[in-house]
């Protein structure tokens, strides 16, 4: 309970300092590993993305023979 008590204070804090300064643009660590595992996440989804097209398209050659 305490540990649930105080990641919930510390979620407060970060709201109270997004609404001070506006989120736009935030360099706090929370916001900037958000970034970097979003940027990560889509690399991923691209690259599974462009993997499946190839074997669509190799699937494709495969049956038009």
């Amino acid at each position: 309970m305490e540990k649930q008590g105080d990641s919930y204070i510390k979620e407060i804090e970060r709201a109270k300092f997004h609404e001070e300064r506006g989120k736009i643009n935030c360099e706090c660590y929370a916001c900037e590993e958000q970034k970097k595992i979003r940027s990560e996440i889509i690399a991923k989804r691209k690259k599974i993305i462009a993997d499946y097209e190839k074997e669509q398209k190799a699937s494709e050659k495969n049956q038009s023979w």
